[in-house]
This record gives C-alpha cells, sequence and structure tokens, in this order.
C-alpha cells in the first residue's frame, strides 16, 4: 500500500487514478461486488467528478508541502521562501553562451 502525503523522503501526491481507483475499491467491498461504475452510468460519472476536485486538491497540497523548499517553490512562493530566510532575489538579467553561433 503506497503513503500518501507527508513522508520522510517528501511529498507524495495521490493521483485521480488512485483516488478513483480508491472509491470503486470502497463502493465494491460496500455496496456490491456487482456495482457498474463504468462513464455511462450515473454513480461512476458521480465517482470521476469527486476524483477530478480530490485530484486537484492533492495537487494543492504538494504546491503547499514544495512552497518552503527553495528547490521546489515557484512564482509567488519562491518570493514568500526569499523572504522568511533574508535572501534577496535578483531581477532578470542577460545570459551568454560560449561557443554558439547564430546566423
Amino acid at each position: 500500500m503506497t503513503t500518501y502525503g507527508l513522508t520522510d523522503t517528501g511529498f507524495v501526491r495521490k493521483t485521480y487514478a488512485a483516488i478513483i481507483a480508491d472509491i470503486e475499491t470502497w463502493q465494491r467491498d460496500k455496496i456490491s461486488t456487482k456495482l457498474d461504475l463504468s462513464e455511462r452510468t450515473v454513480l461512476g460519472n458521480i465517482n470521476a467528478c469527486f476524483s477530478e476536485e480530490l485530484a486537484q486538491a492533492w495537487e494543492t497540497l504538494e504546491a503547499a508541502a514544495g512552497a518552503l523548499d527553495p528547490d521546489n517553490a515557484v512564482a509567488a512562493l519562491l518570493v514568500g521562501v526569499c523572504k522568511l530566510t533574508g535572501v534577496v532575489r535578483q531581477g532578470a538579467s542577460f545570459g551568454h553562451v560560449a561557443g554558439v553561433e547564430l546566423t
């Protein structure tokens, strides 16, 4: 069984496929093994809707967990990490690549 959330090695996000599989397994265990949970049924569509919303929540949790890691933080979250650590973010600058000739 996979452990989701914060682990010793970082954050493990639960995917849409894992969410819908868990919901369907629970329904078959608790209600009936003969349930038709395909996309053409009402229950299958409800499962898909809830699974999509839960997957988006897991993505948000992943972003929040990565917000305090300078290697994973992006945009405003990276600015927040910089403020916490006292690092001043430099503005954009020009780059140089040696040995490249464009015509």
